[in-house]
């Protein structure tokens, strides 16, 4: 999975500095929580702490597609309305 082999070299502090620079919550909520799937949430600390501090509303992770009766990911507040596979 390509974005695996990208957190490997992913620092957390210019992670968060991006997603500052972005703006988006929603693309910042959703990377979060797809690098917590794939295991590599230690390095995604500081993005989560910027985020909490913005209180975001909850976004979908596939924008467009029902999330109605979706659990919530409480860590990112991502309705997980889609699942994720995670090949190797």
């Amino acid at each position: 999975m390509v974005l695996a082999e990208l957190a490997e070299h992913t620092d957390g502090r210019r992670l968060a500095d991006a997603a500052k620079i972005d703006g988006e919550f929603a693309n910042a909520q959703r990377l979060g929580y797809l690098l917590d799937h794939i295991g590599v949430g230690s390095q995604t600390s500081p993005l989560a702490v910027w985020l909490d501090e913005k209180k975001p509303r909850a976004a979908p992770l596939k924008p467009g597609k029902a999330a109605k009766g979706c659990p919530v990911n409480r860590r990112w507040k991502v309705i997980v309305n889609e699942e994720i596979e995670v090949g190797l």
